[in-house]
């Protein structure tokens, strides 16, 4: 069977279409989406972000799964805490942390010997 010529199919250079909620948070589309680095061929791992309400805030976890980098944010509302993403997602100074969860030695479970 012929393989796809990677290059030649737009699509797979993004993870998801572009979303109108998007276009408002251009480095947030940005982060989700692109599927490459810049100059390179091999295909990212997907970033993830997961929302939740707690004690009166919104809060978030972003996950920079191809760097294996984390960080919670947290705001009043959830326009804030988007702008919060907005403002650290593609930023190196941003409150990245490293995740121990994409640790090697966090890994799938090995099965025992019997």
């Amino acid at each position: 069977m012929k393989r796809k010529d990677k290059k030649a199919v737009e699509a797979l250079r993004f993870h998801a279409g572009e979303d109108k909620l998007l276009r408002g948070y251009p480095e947030i589309s940005e982060f989700m989406r692109s599927a490459v680095y810049e100059g390179e061929d091999t295909v990212r791992t997907s970033p993830t972000v997961t929302f939740w309400c707690q004690s009166g805030e919104w809060r978030c976890s972003v996950k920079d799964r191809a760097e294996a980098l984390v960080m919670w944010l947290s705001a009043p509302t959830l326009l804030e805490l988007l702008g919060l993403i907005e403002a650290y997602c593609t930023n190196s100074d941003g409150p990245w942390r490293h995740d121990d969860h994409e640790h090697e030695r966090n890994g799938k479970r090995k099965k025992k010997d019997a």
